[in-house]
This record gives structure tokens, sequence and C-alpha cells, in this order.
């Protein structure tokens, strides 16, 4: 029996996500609760098919889906936004919001109960999250990989850097008001996850919960996860931007001074050097900071492309068997 007086909203933003966005409505008309689930969908103006899909199902579901369809498109932070503001603006008051994009799908029908459970027993936290498993969109392989060592609690100060799946999260509605909104969409930023994550956990206590809940789709060129070198540097400039921007917020809490931004930025440009084989890019990466100073097989790796594609050969073929066996894992643990 549904308590009426106890409403939960679900921010779910899309664009051009024709092929996934029924699977994600779905997961979210499946969650079995006892309190009001209404699902808030910003269709950021796609010119595929996925404006159909979303009013085929507003239409079958009146009650449960609120559906905006912006006239222009506003990008990740401001379709965001505008769901953020709708449901703090609402007559009927939401208690806590729920993230999920379109392209991603819960896929455990008691997700909302257990976070809702737990937030309403612990009034101190202001978000909950759980463990999220990653879909490769190109091979249909689900890679299982269980969280380890998640900081809870008070996390302020480690919240930029902690591992949160969006998927997952569900937050306290009211401390989504200490956002300034305005501001985070002047400062251009490709999304917000992060940034909310740290404004919220500066006013409550974060939870987790070590269940899979949610699926998280890579490889489909999304703004965190983009699958070319060109729009993964455009993505490192959100980050360093993210981080100004929170300096400024919380210039004691989290400065980001420029010795720091430049090791960030060493890291983060290897990374993608690593990932799109680009040797020049991981030497320009080596030369921007001595972080990789004690870091003697990398350093060896970039005397040459030859070594250097040899040292992304020996990686990659370690990643395969460690996913291979968390693979067998996860389906042992499914079987159990």
């Amino acid at each position: 029996m549904q308590n009426t007086n106890f409403n939960v909203a679900v921010c779910m933003i899309t664009y051009n996500q024709e092929k996934y966005i029924a699977q994600a409505i779905e997961s979210v008309l499946a969650q079995a609760t006892n309190f009001n689930i209404t699902l808030f969908i910003g269709d950021d103006h796609s010119t595929d098919g996925t404006s159909t899909v979303c009013r085929r199902y507003k239409k079958e579901h009146p009650d449960s889906i609120m559906l905006i369809r912006h006239e222009h498109n506003l990008g990740t932070v401001g379709n965001t936004f505008a769901i953020f503001e709708e449901i703090l603006n609402r007559k009927e008051k939401f208690k806590y919001t729920a993230m999920l994009d379109g392209d991603d799908y819960w896929c455990n029908e008691n997700k909302l109960q257990k976070q809702i459970d737990f937030l309403e027993k612990h009034p101190d936290h202001g978000l909950i999250h759980t463990d999220v498993a990653l879909l490769d969109n190109l091979s249909g392989v689900i890679h299982i990989t269980k969280k380890k060592n998640v900081p809870t609690g008070d996390i302020f100060l480690q919240s930029f850097e902690a591992s949160i799946a969006n998927c997952t999260v569900v937050y306290r509605t009211e401390l989504l008001a200490r956002l300034d909104m305005d501001g985070i969409r002047k400062a251009k930023l490709l999304s917000c996850d992060y940034i909310t994550n740290v404004v919220v956990s500066k006013w409550g206590k974060v939870g987790f919960i070590d269940e899979i809940t949610a699926v998280w789709r890579r490889n489909i060129g999304s703004v965190s996860a983009p699958n070319d070198m060109s729009k993964a540097l455009g993505y490192l400039d959100h980050e360093i931007g993210s981080g100004n921007y929170l300096s400024s917020l919380f210039p004691v809490e989290y400065p980001f001074l420029p010795e720091e931004q430049n090791r960030y930025i060493a890291r983060r440009k290897m990374e993608i050097a690593q990932t799109f084989n680009n040797y020049d890019l991981a030497v320009e990466a080596l030369n921007t900071s001595n972080v990789f100073s004690n870091r003697t097989l990398l350093r060896f790796s970039l005397t040459n492309r030859l070594f250097f594609a040899l040292f992304l050969k020996v990686r990659d073929r370690k990643k395969k068997i460690e996913q291979s066996l968390n693979r067998v894992d996860g389906s042992q643990r499914n079987k159990a």
C-alpha cells in the first residue's frame, strides 16, 4: 500500500537515446515501493525517435510521468537543472530525488525502496548510492567489478574524487536548493553530477549500499565517456573547469592551485593517451608534471613508439583477463 503523502521524484535526462530510453523508463516503472514515484523526463530536443517513445509512455502512464520537451537543446547541465527546478517548485513536495540517465537502467526492482528506507532511518544523510555494473555497448558484455573501501559518512573533502555512479544516486531533495544553478550554468560545464555531489555532501553525509542496482552503459560516446580523443580532451577541460568552480565556492576546502592542476592534467592526459593509443599525447603528459617520476616502467615505455605499443598490449591483455575473471565471479554470485 502506497503512502500518498510521501513522494519521490526520478530525474531522467535524455537526448537522442531512441534505442535505450524505453529500457530506462521500464526500469523505473518496475520499482516496487510503498511510496509514490513521479518520473520527470527532460527531452533535450531530440532529433531521433526518443520523443515519440517518451510521449507513448507518458500517454500510458499519465499520473506517473512528467514529460518536459525543450524547444531547443540545453545541454546536460541545463536539462538537469530544468528538472531540478521543476521538482523544487512544484506544489506537491518530493522528499527525495533519484537520478537515472536515459541510456542507463536499474536492474533491481527494490533499488529505490532500499535507498529511501536508508535515508528515512538516517536523516543526517543527504545522498545514498550503490554499486553499479558496466555494460560495454559495443560487445554487449556486462562487467562487474565490486567497489572496495567506499568512503561514507562525512566525505565532503573526498567527494569530488569519490566514485559515485550517477545512475545509482538518490538525493534528499531539499539539499538540491543549495546549488547555485545559475552560476553553474554560466560556468559552461559539460555535466553537473560531481559538483552536485560535493555541494550535497557539504550539508549531509553520504551513504553506500553494497549491492549492484543499476547498469551504466559505456562506449556510446556519452559526455563522461567520450569515444574519441578530442572529446576526451574536451571533457578534461570540463574537469578543470569544475575544479576551478569548486575552488571559488569552497576556497579553503577545495583549493585548486596551478601545481595541483598540472598534476591532474598530466594524469588524465596519460589515461587518455593510453585509451586512444596516442604516443605523442603520452609524451606530452609525461612532460607536463613530475607526477610520473617514480613510474619507471611507464617512462621506459615512452622511449619510443614501439615500446609504447608493447606496453599497451600487455596492459590490455591484463585488463581482459581481469574482466573475464570478474564476469565469472559475477555469474557465480548471481547463481548463488
